[in-house]
């Protein structure tokens, strides 16, 4: 969720293969449950996520031990420490006006809200142009969207921070590439981020207590949005067209060519409906020069949706706290069945 809005962008699908996955581990026994709440049950039982968040803290109290071992290890211990203790400040005050009960109801009526917004937007119009767009510029992005999810192949949490800094510069290479090839096209660009790295406080807190619950010591390699870069198009032929771009440069550049090109794409301009309404496109690859290291994204979204995305951002920080690794969110769920007929 610059970050888009929206679920978990490097939250693996829940169906999908995944290249190189770790030999799977016992569930934690402190793991926070990943039920969805009772379509029949009455709306003040939203104690059912009250009660997740508590979990979840129990989860990260659990993880103490190990976390604290393992940055003792480490030359970079006092940096690892302070990002801990900025991860957990940031996290347990979200948490705090999560529990509160009485502010549950209004958050999980902003969730219905924000995602009406978005499907307004989304016109019938909206969405001809875009499968046009698609049709001409990107008859073979299918091929793409079905493919495993490509993981980092690093030894732990401190090697992919040093890697994302090291392969910052042959990213933002790449992108200027883009850049000039969308100029030269006449592809309008109305907004780049630029290459930016997650920040490490926010990267320690996804890969130990929550990538962690699934995925245990191997946490880090499916985080594959730590290098990354937002373009902002005005139409859908824009997108497209930088889409066509970017995988003509996978072939034909050699530093993205030696590591094997685009690994994935996620179309989510595509499907019928998306929770939460959001909506963007997503290209993972393998940073040019990291010899299949570091995975980085490289995120094309509308305006139309774009626009509204600071508005969006105060409940998506809250809702990420009900995600879990395959991208589910359970305040999502519970505010789809038990709060969209209040709203409308």
């Amino acid at each position: 969720m610059g970050n888009t809005y929206s679920p978990d962008k490097d939250a693996p699908d829940k169906d999908a293969p995944v290249e190189n996955a770790p030999v799977e581990n016992a569930p934690d026994k402190n793991a926070p449950d990943k039920i969805a709440p009772d379509e029949n049950a009455p709306v003040n039982s939203i104690e059912i996520l009250s009660n997740m968040i508590k979990r979840h803290n129990n989860f990260m109290i659990s993880r103490e031990s190990f976390i604290d071992k393992y940055i003792a290890k480490q030359k970079e211990s006092k940096l690892l420490e302070g990002a801990k203790q900025r991860a957990l400040e940031t996290e347990r005050e979200l948490m705090a006006k999560i529990t509160d009960i009485t502010q549950l109801p209004s958050f999980l009526e902003n969730i219905i809200k924000i995602e009406n917004l978005f499907n307004s937007l989304y016109t019938v119009r909206m969405r001809n142009l875009q499968k046009q767009a698609r049709l001409k510029y990107a008859s073979t992005i299918a091929l793409y969207e079905n493919r495993p999810k490509a993981l980092n192949n690093v030894d732990s949490f401190v090697q992919l921070m040093f890697a994302v800094t090291t392969y910052l510069s042959p990213f933002k290479k790449f992108l200027r590439k883009v850049e000039n090839v969308c100029r030269a096209r006449g592809v309008k660009i109305v907004s780049n981020s630029g290459a930016k790295n997650k920040n490490i406080e926010r990267a320690f807190y996804k890969s130990f207590y929550i990538y962690a619950i699934d995925f245990k010591d191997e946490a880090h390699k499916h985080m594959t949005d730590c290098l990354r870069c937002s373009l902002v198009f005005d139409s859908f032929d824009a997108v497209y067209q930088c889409w066509n771009i970017v995988e003509e440069l996978a072939k034909s550049d050699a530093s993205l060519a030696a590591v094997g090109g685009i690994s994935r794409v996620k179309d989510r301009y595509h499907p019928e409906s998306m929770p939460f309404g959001y909506r963007d496109m997503l290209i993972n690859f393998w940073c040019p020069g990291s010899d299949k290291s570091v995975v980085c994204e490289l995120q094309l979204h509308h305006v139309l949706f774009y626009q509204h995305k600071k508005a969006s951002h105060t409940m998506y920080k809250k809702a990420r706290l009900f995600e879990d690794v395959t991208g589910r969110n359970l305040a999502y769920d519970f505010a789809d069945a038990h709060m969209r007929a209040k709203v409308g």
